[in-house]
């Protein structure tokens, strides 16, 4: 899980990282300004949804783990007395 969680933010630093140098290169002024906050926008997008796509396998991991079967316990079901 550790793992995951670091090549995220790797992805996403490196994502910002060449999105903000190279990209941003002969900007001055207010063009510069607006090319680096839209550089980070994307960056922190990709690293959002990254952050999305392996918590969502996570869960269908998990899912799939237990069987697809509800305890009697669980929440929405109520014994009938």
């Amino acid at each position: 899980m550790w793992t995951t969680a670091i090549v995220v933010v790797a992805l996403t630093a490196g994502a910002v990282t060449v999105l903000w140098w190279p990209a941003t290169a002969g900007l001055n002024g207010a063009e510069l300004v607006n090319a680096r906050l839209n550089a980070l926008k994307i960056g922190l997008s990709i690293g959002v949804g990254s952050g999305g796509v392996v918590e969502l396998d996570r869960w269908r991991r998990q899912r799939s783990s237990s069987g697809g079967r509800r305890s009697s316990t669980s929440a929405g079901s109520s014994p009938i007395a």
